[in-house]
């Protein structure tokens, strides 16, 4: 198998959270996680897709919305506006 070399500029700051994070994955470095995905990677063994972790409310914002649904659910605490400046006029 001959070898080559894949080089990647990149922040040294990027670089110094991304191989502790590949410790922390049990990998032993980075370049060690590059060969493992794209080996996977040119194979189609994955799927690539990034997704944002789902942010955690607060205990008290989340009673808050659980309140504002089940409100909204049993029809409590609606108001209803006709037009534009009705509700306009309700806000202030």
């Amino acid at each position: 198998m001959s070898r080559t070399t894949l080089q990647i500029p990149l922040d040294a700051t990027l670089r110094d959270r991304a191989e502790q994070a590949a410790k922390a994955a049990g990998f032993s470095s980075v370049q060690e996680v590059v060969r493992v995905f794209l080996n996977k990677f040119s194979r189609q063994a994955i799927e690539v897709g990034f997704y944002e972790k789902e942010m955690q409310l607060s205990k008290a914002a989340e009673k808050r919305y659980v309140s504002l649904i089940n409100d909204a659910k049993a029809g409590r605490n609606i108001v209803e506006a006709n037009s534009f400046d009705e509700l306009i006029s309700i806000l202030d």
